[in-house]
């Protein structure tokens, strides 16, 4: 058998009632806000960005050989 492929969908909380019930039956809930008040992971999220921002900078200068 070959791999099983997970999809992630993102549905407003009234959204949810729409879906057909062999789907209901099968979510998995992940709130968005649970680390909206956590001032570590902002910062650390912060971080993250910008990481994340100056890597693709990075990996596009290196693919057209462009020097820093």
């Amino acid at each position: 058998m070959g791999a099983t492929n997970k999809y992630y969908l993102k549905v407003q909380e009234q959204e949810v009632n729409d879906l057909p019930n062999y789907l209901k039956e099968r979510l998995a809930f992940i709130d968005d806000n649970t680390y909206a008040d956590n001032e570590l992971f902002k910062a650390t999220y912060s971080k993250y960005v910008k990481a994340k921002k100056e890597l693709e900078i990075v990996k596009y200068n290196i693919r057209h050989n462009i020097k820093p």
